[in-house]
């Protein structure tokens, strides 16, 4: 039994090891570009955010839509004063992405009553809102790449470093914007 259970769990670890392999190789400029797209924004999410320095946005486009966020949950609409009027869709898929760090108790959105009040929560909701733009800005690099790798035969690197290493595409990943979401949906 020993034995048989010892080949057996061999041979999976190997297949196993083998497809992991494969997945790698064949997919390394996209974990590549991905990895280089991380390292360039990832260390720019707390900037300009509300903390105890200072207590209001860099951008206040971030606030409004913070708020429309806030509204759309509480109220159902986002056309209420102080709040951006934008793409209901953005709001709420945002919204969405606010539960899981709520339910473990990491941030309260709903705590955030004024643009002064709660700093530390503001900083918190704030770096949410930004991590899931930069994970919008993942899914763009990966479907451009499906995209650019199904359309040209030739060599995909450089079409696809312009892309990740775009500056608009830098820049607004950094900021709680919807720019970055639109271009993924059409991609």
């Amino acid at each position: 039994i020993a034995v048989m259970h010892g080949s057996l769990m061999g041979c999976i670890r190997r297949i196993f090891l083998m497809l992991k392999s494969q997945f790698l190789r064949s997919h390394a400029l996209i974990i590549g570009m991905v990895g280089l797209y991380l390292i360039i924004t990832l260390p720019l999410v707390n900037w300009g955010i509300p903390n105890s320095s200072h207590p209001f946005f860099y951008h206040m486009d971030e606030w409004h839509f913070m708020q429309s966020i806030r509204y759309i949950f509480s109220t159902g609409s986002s056309n209420v004063e102080g709040s951006s009027y934008g793409m209901q869709f953005f709001y709420f898929i945002s919204g969405l992405t606010l539960i899981p760090a709520t339910l473990i108790g990491y941030i309260d959105p709903f705590a955030i009553k004024s643009s002064v009040g709660n700093l530390a929560m503001q900083e918190r909701v704030a770096s949410v809102l930004r991590i899931s733009t930069i994970l919008w800005g993942v899914g763009s690099i990966v479907l451009i790449a499906k995209i650019i790798k199904s359309q040209i035969k030739r060599s995909v690197f450089l079409p696809f470093l312009l892309f990740t290493i775009n500056p608009i595409l830098l820049t607004l990943s950094t900021y709680f914007k919807y720019d970055i979401a639109v271009v993924f949906w059409i991609l």
